[in-house]
């Protein structure tokens, strides 16, 4: 097999932000960014405002009407320390939240990807939907095993003497970057009908690519907030990555009609 290019690498590194020029190209795409945003923001909005408006009766109830100076320091210090780890806590929930709720609407955006960039779906929906569902299931179950199964090959390889910690990390760090890259990838494969066979093929003949991918991923995938602006952009353009390489060509490398192509395709969806 011959030495992978610069390009696959590079490939990965820039699919994300090849995501976030698609989705600018067609506006039209925001709203399955928008309504996970929104619904997400109501719920924790409306969960931060009952909470800010109990607190006080909380902190009545560890001191109830402070009557000297320092107690009521004490109240106030206590308040504003229990308010900053709520806070802290709806910060970094917001993303894990958020994602349960943007899940549909990510896949949808993929589809409509696809769409956009092929003409069509490149997959039409000709199995049944209990069919569907049960290859999904067994495909995560798989996932889920063998990246266990890799995760703890990894700890192993920390026993190897002196450079065991080194060679485990770099281990524990492709591991990572892989299924990571595979967890998004996996969007646009499970639509395709793909077998966990083939997703595994599919993989390994794009490792370099699919290294790549994780790893511009995990760079911003533990920053609160961001990780979830960028999300949407993500799935795009893993969509963008997995139908270059499966080799399906676009209608047009700009897609200056991508609008009309998505009215027309939900004109024409039953």
């Amino acid at each position: 097999m011959p030495a992978p290019s610069l390009r696959a690498p590079l490939s990965g590194f820039s699919a994300p932000w090849a995501g976030v020029r698609f989705i600018r190209r067609n506006p039209s795409l925001l709203r399955f960014f928008a309504i996970p945003v929104l619904i997400n923001t109501l719920v924790y909005g409306t969960g931060g405002y009952l909470f800010f408006s109990y607190l006080p009766r909380l902190m009545n109830s560890f001191i109830k009407d402070p009557q000297t100076w320092y107690m009521e320091l004490v109240w106030w210090v206590l308040a504003v320390i229990i308010g900053g780890v709520v806070a802290l806590i709806f910060l970094f929930t917001f993303t894990a939240v958020g994602l349960v709720i943007a899940s549909p609407f990510l896949e949808a955006l993929s589809e409509k990807v696809d769409i956009i960039r092929l003409g069509g779906n490149p997959a039409p929906d000709d199995t049944g939907f209990i069919t569907d569902i049960l290859r999904s299931m067994a495909s995560m179950g798989k996932w889920i095993f063998l990246f266990l199964l890799a995760q703890i090959l990894c700890l192993f390889l920390h026993l190897i003497p002196v450079i065991g910690n080194i060679v485990g990390a770099a281990c524990q760090f492709g591991v990572t970057f892989f299924f990571l890259a595979w967890e998004f990838w996996d969007i646009p494969m499970e639509r395709r009908k793909m077998k966990f066979g083939d997703k595994w093929k599919f993989m390994k003949d794009n490792l370099t690519t699919a290294l790549a991918f994780g790893a511009v991923i995990s760079l911003y995938i533990l920053i609160p907030l961001f990780n979830f602006v960028m999300m949407p952009t993500t799935v795009a353009g893993a969509s963008i990555l997995v139908s270059q390489l499966l080799g399906e060509q676009p209608l047009s490398g700009d897609d200056p009609q991508a609008d009309k192509i998505l009215e027309d395709a939900e004109r024409l969806k039953p």
